[in-house]
């Protein structure tokens, strides 16, 4: 894994360390501002719309004007975005923060994907864009316990001043060593781009596997949201063991993301893909009979809450080096319209995973797992039907 993969990792990560960074910190925060913990989940919608819409600007500016100097704007941002979270007196001021926040963290988001679409091709995609996932899987498995432990050393005020200080090195890092990956392109004016997105709306080999994924980042981030809930009221874990649980939950990903670019070499992408997603609603499944029989405990949760992340490692690297490998010219405006459906439908399981329930989150936790993926496995059933039907 050469140095590039692994800012580009680092890259794509921001956004989900910002957020998952700050996860052990829930409950300091509603005491502070002295809200309930319902409303915390607009820390993470605020950012996930934000960063949604956000995306669909970045991508077109990209393709047409490059990519370094956006990239390093992002990362300026979203450094004076975590520090107006860091010195915020009031909730609201937060909210503005995380908007900050987000708004610098979806360029480098999109852009990574769209370099490395500009420097591999075939294969080498796969593996690139496996590499990054596996790097990325940093920061949500890491980023709790490293907000738990700068919590416990300082104050949730302390997990900003850390993403200021981390953006900040990345932004002169980058500035000083990036070299740009894609020229200025006189293809396309702003305004065709507009069109572009019409096109790639309509393209149903573009609609249905994003959707697919969508669906998929979703019951990821369903996931993250509920465990604190489940691992701190149903096992009485405190912060720093909530963060150990995430940290060990990566690895899975990490095996999942090594393996997946041999796997598709073996049995090919769509049947690696078909596999994922059945192992992603097993997970649910087990959760499920594992809870209705109370069989469950700690080092059993971890059973079925694995099955769902290697399902998850296998499908989103193969679907979006698949997907990303039909659109070349425009990887960032392709890559934009990807991320925005992410975040949208990110933001609503978000919002479901945090109602009030009248049952136990670890059931609430598995219906998602096992509905959300249901779909996201007929969507790219529905493409490869629409395929079979043009090929014959």
């Amino acid at each position: 894994m050469n140095l590039m993969i692994i800012l580009l990792g680092c890259l794509s990560g921001l956004g989900v360390l910002s957020n998952n960074i700050i996860l052990p910190s829930f409950e300091s925060i509603s005491k502070f501002f002295e809200i309930p913990t319902s409303q915390l989940s607009w820390m993470l919608n605020s950012f996930f719309i934000t960063f949604a819409f956000i995306q669909l600007l970045i991508g077109p500016i990209s393709d047409k004007y490059g990519r370094k100097y956006l990239l390093v704007a992002g990362l300026l941002i979203f450094a004076m975005g975590s520090f107006l979270c860091s010195i915020s007196q009031s909730y609201n001021i937060l909210i503005a923060g995380r908007i900050i926040q987000a708004i610098g963290a979806a360029i480098p988001f999109v852009l990574s994907k769209a370099i490395a679409r500009d420097l591999y091709d075939g294969e080498a995609l796969i593996k690139a864009l496996s590499a990054i996932m596996i790097v990325t899987a940093a920061a949500p498995g890491f980023s709790p316990l490293l907000g738990a432990y700068i919590e416990s050393i300082s104050s949730w005020r302390g997990i900003f001043n850390t993403l200021t200080i981390i953006s900040s090195l990345l932004f002169v890092f980058m500035l000083v060593s990036f070299k740009e990956t894609k020229k200025f392109s006189k293809k396309n004016s702003l305004k065709d781009f507009k069109h572009i997105y019409i096109d790639l709306i309509k393209d149903k080999y573009f609609l249905l596997p994003s959707l697919s994924l969508a669906f998929l980042m979703g019951s990821l981030y369903a996931l993250f949201v509920t465990s604190p809930l489940i691992l701190e009221r149903e096992f009485s874990l405190t912060h720093l063991e909530l963060g150990l649980f995430f940290a060990k939950t990566v690895f899975i990903v990490f095996i999942s993301g090594f393996l997946s670019p041999k796997i598709a070499h073996k049995i090919g992408m769509n049947k690696t893909i078909y596999l994922g997603f059945i192992l992603t609603i097993l997970g649910g499944v087990t959760l499920l009979v594992l809870y209705n029989f109370n069989l469950l405990n700690l080092i059993v949760y971890y059973v079925p809450i694995s099955i769902f992340l290697f399902g998850f490692g296998l499908v989103n690297s193969v679907a979006t080096a698949k997907l990303l490998h039909k659109f070349k010219e425009t990887s960032a405006t392709a890559s934009s319209l990807l991320g925005f459906l992410q975040m949208i439908f990110s933001s609503f399981c978000v919002f479901v995973a945090l109602l009030k329930i009248q049952y136990s989150y670890i059931v609430h936790l598995s219906i998602l797992f096992i509905i959300i993926n249901i779909f996201a496995l007929l969507f790219f059933y529905w493409e490869l039907k629409i395929i079979n039907k043009k090929s014959i």
